[in-house]
C-alpha cells in the first residue's frame, strides 16, 4: 500500500519578467516611523507562523499513523468477543464414533472462562497488521475478498499476529469445548453436517450422511449459522492453530491444560474446505509442522476474560 501526493499536472514553464516604468521619478526614501513597532510585529507574525507550521505537522503525521503506513503502527482492526462460560466437557471422541482416531481418546478437561473471537481472523484484519508491522502478506488465493478468512500463515505467523493484539492462540481444549458447545456429537450440528452448515468437501459426506456441494474455496466469515454459544465456521472452511504441541491425550482428568511442553509437531483444528466432513469433526485433530502454510490453514483468536 502506497500513499502519496500527485496532483498529475504539468503547466510546463512561465515566464515572469519584471518590467520599470520609461522615465521613473526618483523619489527620497521615506523615514520609518517606528522601527520597534515594526520589529514587534514581525516577530509576532513569525511565532504564530511557526506555531501553525507546528500544528500541521502534527496532524500530518496523525493522518499518516492512522492510515497505517510502513514504519508506523496504524489503527489495530477490531475483534469481535465471544464470552465462553467456565466448565467441564469430555475431550476426544467415543469408541464407535465413526472415523474417529486412536489420538482421540476420551477424558475430562476443566476449563476456566475465556473470551473467543466470534470469526476466524479475515484477510483484511491480517493485512492492516503487515502494513503496521512490515511483514510481507501472505499469499491469498480469493484475490480481493477481504472478508474470507486469512490464509498461508504459519504458527510463527498466528502467534505474532495474537500478540500484536495482545490476545493469544487457543489451547487445544479451549478450541474443542468451545466448538462443541455443549454437545457431544461428532459435530455441534449433530450426527451429521451439511453443506448449508458449514463449508467442507460435501461429496465427501459423514458416515451415512446426505451428499452436498463442493466449492473448493474459502467462503466469507459468518456466511453460515453460529454454533449454540455464538462461533462461526468452528466446522469447515479453514484449519484453525491452536497454541499445543502435538502428542497423546493424557489419562486423567485435567484443569486448563496446556498441552506437552515439545514436539515435533503442532495442532490444527476444525477441517478445511478441501476436507470430507469426517475431518471437520469437533474431536479432529491435525498434527502440522510449526513452518507450514496451507490454503486452508488460519487463524482464531482467544484473550482472557477482563
Amino acid at each position: 500500500v502506497q500513499t502519496g501526493w500527485n496532483d498529475g499536472a504539468d503547466s510546463g514553464k512561465t515566464e515572469i519578467r519584471q518590467t520599470t516604468p520609461a522615465n521613473p521619478k526618483k523619489t527620497a526614501p521615506r523615514p520609518s516611523r517606528d522601527n520597534g513597532s515594526n520589529n514587534l510585529v514581525y516577530w509576532l507574525v513569525g511565532v504564530a507562523a511557526i506555531a501553525l507550521f507546528g500544528l500541521l505537522i502534527k496532524d500530518l503525521v496523525s493522518l499518516d499513523d492512522a492510515s497505517g503506513s510502513p514504519g508506523l503502527q496504524g489503527s489495530k482492526p477490531e475483534i469481535e468477543w465471544v464470552y465462553i462460560p467456565a466448565g467441564t466437557f469430555v475431550m476426544g471422541s467415543p469408541y464407535k464414533e465413526a472415523g474417529r482416531h486412536l489420538d482421540e481418546s476420551q477424558h475430562n478437561v476443566t476449563l476456566s472462562a475465556f473470551m473467543m473471537s466470534k470469526y476466524e481472523i479475515t484477510i483484511e484484519q491480517y493485512d492492516a497488521f503487515c502494513i503496521a508491522t512490515g511483514r510481507e502478506k501472505p499469499y491469498d488465493n480469493s484475490p480481493g475478498k477481504k472478508s474470507h478468512p486469512v490464509v498461508n500463515v504459519s504458527y510463527e505467523d498466528a502467534l505474532a499476529f495474537a500478540g500484536w493484539l495482545d490476545c493469544r492462540l487457543p489451547t487445544e481444549a479451549e478450541w474443542e469445548y468451545a466448538c462443541r458447545a455443549g454437545t457431544a456429537t461428532p459435530f455441534a450440528t449433530g450426527t451429521c453436517l451439511a453443506t448449508s452448515q458449514a463449508n467442507f468437501d460435501g461429496e465427501q459426506p459423514y458416515h451415512d450422511c446426505r451428499k452436498g456441494s463442493k466449492k473448493d474455496r474459502t467462503t466469507a466469515v459468518g456466511r453460515y449459522a453460529p454454533n449454540a454459544w455464538g462461533l462461526y465456521d468452528m466446522h469447515g472452511n479453514v484449519w484453525e492453530w491452536v497454541s499445543d504441541w502435538y502428542d497423546g491425550y493424557p489419562a486423567d482428568e485435567q484443569t486448563d491444560p496446556v498441552g506437552p511442553d515439545s514436539s515435533e509437531y503442532r495442532l490444527a483444528r476444525g477441517g478445511g474446505f478441501i476436507n470430507d466432513a469426517g475431518q471437520c469433526r469437533s474431536a479432529r485433530r491435525k498434527s502440522i509442522i510449526p513452518d507450514m502454510r496451507a490454503d486452508a490453514l488460519g487463524i482464531r483468536l482467544v484473550k482472557e476474560v477482563d
